[in-house]
């Protein structure tokens, strides 16, 4: 997301896009807060420019929105109630499909503003 990001880390974020591959880097991502059908990981090219932290909460399935099953979407509406809303994420962003580096691996971005 153009703007969001220092120079340096825009930098290192177009270096990582050069050199992607079929392989989708949200997968094997290892979550620092893990769900039963979610994880919450940290962002290897966050928005340093507006975030003090910014970390992506992500179907541990590869899927993308719209084929999330019953089980993962009520585990999902219940991190956004009782989880996220009880921590200090300022927002919750989520890109539209024409700015998404990850479209076939669904995510939302959560925040913590400097």
């Amino acid at each position: 997301m153009p703007g969001f990001r220092t120079q340096k880390n825009e930098k290192k974020y177009r270096e990582h896009m050069k050199n992607k591959t079929d392989k989708c880097p949200l997968c094997d991502r290892v979550g620092f807060k893990k769900f039963k059908y979610w994880k919450i990981i940290e962002n290897k090219f966050p928005y340093d420019k507006i975030a003090k932290e910014h970390h992506m909460l992500v179907p541990i399935r590869h899927v993308i929105e719209d084929v999330l099953n019953n089980k993962e979407l009520m585990e999902f509406k219940k991190i956004k109630n009782d989880f996220i809303k009880n921590s200090d994420y300022d927002y919750i962003l989520e890109t539209n499909n024409s700015r998404k580096t990850h479209p076939f691996h669904f995510h939302l971005h959560l925040i913590v503003v400097k």
